[in-house]
């Protein structure tokens, strides 16, 4: 059984992999989920999986197509395929929930490279990042999505294509 810890400075996240989850293929079923206070993820969506929020401690914003929650230890909220959704803290102490997908998705490499994208405040970098991984996961407002739909081209132009891929390995 192998462990695996990511943590997203960018976004205050830290996300825990273990291989006794995932797929022979290593898609995700579910994977251990930490949210500091006041911070958050983005609005985004995953096309082709639903996922599950089940809160252990603290206490989880989401809103979920424009319907906000607060999630509490024992309280569980669900996403479907394609449905926008954001999650932050506002509490004092950190938010642990374990998060699971329905299909298993192949998240862990773009979780493992998501905070490299945005901590380089490069814009055709994180296109690039977005673009590659639109099968897991999606910006879910306009803004990113036109940033990702312009900037990635350019940005393969400039030779960012791939710029990642010695994280994932």
């Amino acid at each position: 059984m192998a462990r695996r810890i990511v943590e997203s400075a960018p976004t205050g996240e830290t996300f825990v992999f273990d291989d006794d989850w995932n797929t022979a293929d290593g898609r995700v079923r579910r994977l251990e989920y930490e949210l500091k206070p006041g911070s958050g993820a983005p609005p985004h969506f995953h096309p082709g999986a639903a996922q599950t929020f089940d809160v252990v401690s603290g206490a989880l914003h989401i809103r979920v197509n424009g319907k906000v929650q607060v999630l509490r230890a024992g309280d569980r909220a669900t996403t479907g395929p394609g449905d926008v959704h954001a999650q932050w803290n506002e509490g004092p102490e950190i938010v642990r929930a374990v998060e699971g997908y329905d299909p298993p998705v192949d998240i862990e490499p773009f979780f493992t490279v998501l905070p490299h994208a945005i901590g380089s405040r490069n814009p055709l970098k994180m296109a690039v990042v977005f673009a590659d991984f639109r099968a897991v996961s999606g910006p879910g407002n306009l803004p990113l999505t036109l940033m990702t739909t312009v900037l990635a081209p350019l940005g393969r132009l400039f030779g960012y294509d791939g710029w990642y891929k010695a994280l994932t390995s």
